[in-house]
């Protein structure tokens, strides 16, 4: 019995810890430019209104912050073992700013 509590909960845990991130949040990870990782955003984001804009960032995980100004869109989840954290800043003039961090620096 406690042979099966075990093989249960590490199956969790893997996938918890081991999740493939979805094509959104991998091409961010995986860019490494600030400047192109903008550019990738702002495309993404150019041919959608606001409504569009937060339901697209509902479906991939992100906490969504509005302010007066601007919107911020958080990300902070493990992805394939390593621990992420992403920050969109969208202003009204739709001008971003995307954060990423991982390892020591994602806390």
């Amino acid at each position: 019995m406690l042979t099966s509590i075990f093989a249960f909960y590490s199956v969790k845990i893997y996938k918890i810890y081991y999740k493939k991130p979805t094509e959104f949040i991998q091409n961010i990870i995986s860019i490494k430019d600030n400047e192109k990782l903008k550019l990738y955003v702002n495309k993404i984001l150019a041919y959608k209104n606001n409504d569009e804009i937060l339901d697209f960032f509902k479906k991939q995980n992100f906490k969504i912050y509005n302010q007066e100004g601007f919107t911020t869109f958080y990300f902070k989840n493990m992805i394939l073992g390593k621990k992420y954290i992403i920050g969109i800043e969208l202003f009204d003039n739709n001008i971003t700013n995307v954060c990423v961090f991982t390892g020591y620096n994602a806390n």
